[in-house]
């Protein structure tokens, strides 16, 4: 249980790491990307203002063609002109090109700018990105300019940032894996600790317990001996026998989650589920219930069949519990399709289902009669074990109700 706690854990903050740098990685990449547009967007309306080219950017007294270095006017600094890379096409609204201006690119030739142009007028976008090409598309009324801006260097400088970002996280992550796998251990050693305290107390106590009572329970059969059976010595033995169920119930869920005398091997699952249901006959006709058995035949398990044995018995005497009188139960057994897995499910109708507490039914000493009458005798630990035999065996167990007037639980093993 521990060691499944400190899995968890591990789990929880590794995926907390990964969510928080992919935010912030994503979150800087975002940014930059709109950088990038934002200052290709106003290039682009630089150039298209002054007639489709590049102004020179004019040097003043406070910027002499000597002083080093030079400093930048508004959004351009002096090297802009010569570093853009861009070429523009006009098109009219009858789709003819009136004018194809490549200047100032050398990658690109007129046929290839008019493909470009085409292919963005027919997007119907007023800007955006073309390849490595920031594009801006501007109505003239009669004709539309469609100028293109070389971005390549600022986007392969993203991709590059983004690549190298992942692969410092990667590398961070396994550092900071490396560094929870070795502080785990001490943080859940005192809780390790404990736990293993806890359950020594458990056995320990149970052991102890059952010497008082195997006394009473023998002192109890001398006075009836001596004065007769009476409803005063009958309550006592009741009592004994519950105290010691529970003690003996206890002890065994301690052992169970720690998977020890499990003996695994191969028998008749099938049979063995049948031959337990039939023992519930004389309880269920007693109370009125309808049984319906969709059973199986012949599908062996690997598992130890005496706490498999256990764990149907628990759930066949929680559904013959709490069903309602006249009620209805049905057991059935399927071998999962293409797997070395079986689904055990067992479902009874009954008045006295919470769904809101459905999910805690399985918890230790959890009772779904708040006022934990009598009549429903037990503890309500045998769920608890059903839980520990399940997990013993590599499975899973979850209860189910659909109409609050049923309850299904279902065994994957």
């Amino acid at each position: 249980m521990i060691e499944s706690l400190r899995k968890k854990f591990i789990l929880a903050s590794m995926v907390s790491i990964f969510l928080v740098l992919t935010m912030i990685l994503s979150a800087i990449c975002v940014l930059n990307y709109n950088r990038i547009s934002e200052n290709a967007d106003s290039l682009i309306q630089i150039i298209y203002n002054n007639g489709g080219i590049m102004p020179k950017v004019k040097l003043s007294d406070d910027n002499p063609p000597d002083e080093l270095p030079r400093k930048n006017i508004g959004n351009m600094s002096p090297e802009t002109p010569y570093e853009s890379r861009y070429f523009s096409v006009d098109i009219k609204n009858t789709g003819e090109i009136s004018d194809v201006n490549t200047g100032m690119v050398v990658a690109i030739d007129s046929t290839t700018a008019v493909k470009y142009a085409q292919e963005v007028y027919s997007m119907k976008k007023e800007k955006g990105f073309y390849g490595n090409y920031r594009f801006l598309c501007i109505d003239n009324g009669d004709t539309k300019n469609i100028v293109f801006l070389d971005c390549r260097r600022d986007l392969d400088s993203l991709i590059s940032f983004m690549m190298n970002g992942i692969f410092v996280s990667l590398i961070g992550m396994t550092a900071v894996f490396v560094l929870i796998l070795i502080i785990s251990k001490r943080v859940f050693k005192p809780v390790e600790e404990s736990y293993r305290k806890q359950k020594e107390f458990i056995t320990n106590a149970g052991h102890e317990i059952k010497t008082p009572l195997t006394i009473i329970d023998a002192n109890t059969d001398i006075i009836e001996i001596e004065n007769g059976e009476s409803e005063w010595t009958d309550g006592i033995k009741n009592q004994v026998t519950r105290l010691s169920n529970l003690t003996n119930d206890l002890i065994s869920l301690s052992r169970m989650e720690e998977c020890r005398d499990f003996n695994m091997k191969e028998f008749s699952i099938s049979e063995m589920i049948e031959k337990e249901v039939e023992s519930f006959r004389p309880a269920m006709s007693k109370r009125n219930l309808e049984i319906k058995k969709n059973i199986t035949s012949d599908i062996t398990y690997i598992g130890d069949e005496k706490y498999l044995r256990q764990l149907i018995t628990i759930l066949m005497d929680n559904a013959v519990k709490y069903a309602d009188e006249n009620g209805y139960i049905e057991v059935s057994l399927k071998k999962l399709h293409g797997r070395r897995k079986v689904e055990i499910v067992v479902y009874n109708t009954s008045d006295k289902i919470d769904k809101e507490s459905i999910d805690q039914i399985f918890e230790r000493f959890f009772r779904g009669d708040k006022s934990r009458n009598s009549d429903c005798r037990g503890y309500g630990i045998g769920l608890s074990i059903a839980k520990a035999i399940v997990s013993a065996h590599k499975g899973k167990i979850k209860a189910e109700s659909q109409d609050g007037k049923s309850i299904s639980i279902k065994v994957n093993i």
